[in-house]
């Protein structure tokens, strides 16, 4: 993982499980990894830091679709396995074509906010 001061160039981090449904989910594990690089002033960035993140963003995923299952019986059971998600870097022209709500952005330089596309 790399400084902060390191990255000049506005690159952004994806995430996705394939599914606007879990768009709240997304958006708080986004936030969380956000906060979590901010603090440490590292970010993610090369292929092996992707890999080294995706079980993790797997289980915090899954973990706040669960959340939604406390105290509500009507809220279907999910599998971990469900929630593989796609990760990958992309800079800011790479983000155009991103338009269904399912995709988390993750700024990897400071002073900007998650958004979902």
């Amino acid at each position: 993982m790399n400084e902060s001061k390191d990255y000049k160039s506005e690159k952004y981090l994806v995430v996705t499980v394939g599914d606007n449904d879990f768009y709240n989910d997304i958006y708080v594990v986004c936030n969380l990894l956000y906060y979590h690089f901010q603090s440490r002033g590292e970010y993610p960035e090369s292929k092996e830091d992707l890999e080294l993140l995706k079980p993790i963003i797997q289980n915090l995923i899954y973990q706040s679709t669960e959340l939604r299952r406390y105290n509500n019986k009507d809220y279907p059971a999910s599998k971990l396995e469900y929630f593989v998600p796609d990760l990958w870097f992309s800079d800011k022209s790479g983000l155009k074509w991103l338009d269904d709500t399912e995709f988390g952005v993750i700024p990897m330089f400071s002073g900007a906010k998650v958004f979902m596309k």
